[in-house]
């Protein structure tokens, strides 16, 4: 696995990376997520880990480019906390059918609470995205 910070140019939206810098200064819930996947690389075998970039994190395997997203929430995920996400993994998603990133787009969403009823239907039958809990 080699290390790398994304250039600036290759990220989708830099006014975001500039909002999260600007408002997380410290440790976020989602570094823990990620620290997970680093110390499973051995398993994994992924050729990259961004922090931060399009995504919470992004794990770039062989063929593979999956975006991460994780919410903590006190009350069930619903809808329109993760809509902002799911339509920017519709653009990533064009990005790769595009062929304008390599390999195949999958999406995940990570939450420590569940999913209220209609959420779970939609993401997984509609979006293709997958829910963690």
């Amino acid at each position: 696995m080699t290390q790398s910070l994304r250039p600036a140019e290759s990220i989708s939206d830099p006014a975001q990376l500039v909002r999260i810098e600007a408002v997380h200064r410290g440790y976020l819930f989602q570094h823990l997520c990620a620290a997970q996947c680093l110390l499973s690389a051995a398993t994994l075998s992924p050729q990259t880990v961004f922090i931060e970039t399009d995504e919470d994190f992004e794990i770039q395997l062989d063929g593979i480019c999956i975006y991460v997203q994780v919410k903590y929430r006190k009350t069930a995920l619903s809808w329109s906390y993760i809509e902002s996400a799911m339509a920017r993994f519709d653009e990533l998603r064009h990005s790769h059918n595009c062929k304008e990133r390599q390999g195949a787009a999958q999406f995940v969403v990570i939450s420590n609470s569940a999913s209220n009823g209609p959420l779970s239907g939609t993401c997984s039958h509609i979006l293709g995205a997958n829910l963690v809990h």
